[in-house]
Order: structure tokens, then sequence, then C-alpha cells
């Protein structure tokens, strides 16, 4: 999740990044969000640009995770990442 930060901001022309780590009942959630553009995300063909999205949500699956994706054009983007303690 490390570069998610450094990703978000300059692909999604954000201006502010925020970014929260919460614990709670043996989980632990990574929250990501910006004020950029936002996107649709069912509208991602697969095998396009979205492979860091693949590929972040597989490795969280291999860890027994997972990963939401909220955004909407024109009203940023919110990535949680989310796996047991």
């Amino acid at each position: 999740a490390a570069p998610t930060p450094t990703i978000c901001a300059p692909s999604a022309g954000a201006a502010a990044v925020r970014i929260a780590l919460t614990t709670d009942d043996g989980r632990v959630q990574l929250s990501v969000s910006d004020d950029g553009v936002g996107f649709d995300p069912a509208a991602i063909p697969p095998g396009s640009a979205s492979y860091g999205l693949v590929a972040l949500r597989s490795r969280l699956r291999e860890l027994g995770g997972d990963l939401e994706v909220v955004s909407e054009p024109g009203a940023g983007t919110t990535l949680r990442a989310e796996v047991d303690l």
C-alpha cells in the first residue's frame, strides 16, 4: 500500500490525499482518499491501466483481506484495504 498515495495524487489530479489507518475487531483497515477527478470503476476493461488495482486486490486476497474502490467521475476516489491482524 506504500505506493498508493504516490500514485493517486499525480494520476488523479488531486490537490489533497488523506490516509487513515484503523483497527477494529481484529482487522486493520488502510483508507486512502483523494479529491481528484475520480473514475467509474465498473467502466475499466480487464487488462487495462487498472493493473495496479488488480495486483493490489490480489495481494490482499492472498492475505485473507480485500480491497474496496469507491469512486465516481468528478468526485475523487477512496481505496480501502482491509486484512486480519
